[in-house]
């Protein structure tokens, strides 16, 4: 299933020649192959900071089995994605006076597999995750607001990716976590930006293929 000889290097969106991504969502308790995927890829990045069993080789929670899995998929193969812990079943993990009322998910677990490392396919797999989260949030389940205490690396990313849209709320802060810190910073997208999100990430993602 995680092939190390895989060439990532021919993965590309959009019209052009190659192979195409395609982003997915992953309801609770549908596709157990592709949330397996997910789980040991989340080891990988998060298991030295959640103090998972090495011989297990997956990084899951409880919040797990309330949250829906957006993947971003190559022939089959999980590489990148984020879970989405809905505020409505669950107390989101960032600190409860940053949230406002209202329908919300906190988009939790973001990652992207380390050996995607030419710079443009990993833009185009960020932007390509992130629309669908969009999406799926604002567009089909209507939520109002999207919260993530994120790791310093992937908020340069999103900012961006959402540019004026993606709100810090808050001040950057270190989590102890297994005697390992890890520095976070909380943010914040509304609903009411999602119009705008959309033809951003759109437009970026037309100019990444433009550029194939």
């Amino acid at each position: 299933m995680f092939d190390s000889d895989i060439d990532f290097s021919a993965m590309i969106l959009g019209p052009g020649q190659g192979s195409q991504c395609s982003a997915l969502v992953v309801e609770p308790g549908q596709s157990l192959d592709l949330r397996e995927q997910f789980h040991v890829l989340r080891f990988r990045s998060f298991g030295q900071w959640e103090g998972t069993d090495p011989r297990i080789g997956q990084e899951h929670d409880g919040y797990d089995q309330y949250s829906p899995f957006v993947l971003v998929l190559w022939e089959g193969v999980v590489v990148a994605g984020c879970r989405l812990i809905d505020g409505e079943r669950v107390r989101i993990t960032l600190d409860p006076t940053l949230v406002a009322p209202g329908r919300h998910f906190e988009i939790s677990r973001m990652l992207i597999r380390s050996e995607v490392q030419d710079r443009a396919t990993r833009d185009r797999v960020m932007f390509t995750l992130c629309q669908a989260v969009a999406e799926y949030s604002f567009g089909h389940r209507e939520y109002s607001d999207l919260y993530c205490d994120t790791r310093l690396p992937f908020y340069v990313a999103l900012h961006r990716i959402f540019g004026e849209h993606l709100e810090k709320i808050g001040e950057c802060h270190d989590v102890e976590k297994h005697g390992k810190i890890l520095p976070l910073v909380p943010t914040h997208i509304n609903r009411s930006s999602a119009m705008a999100i959309r033809r951003l990430l759109s437009g970026k993602l037309a100019l990444l293929a433009k550029s194939s």
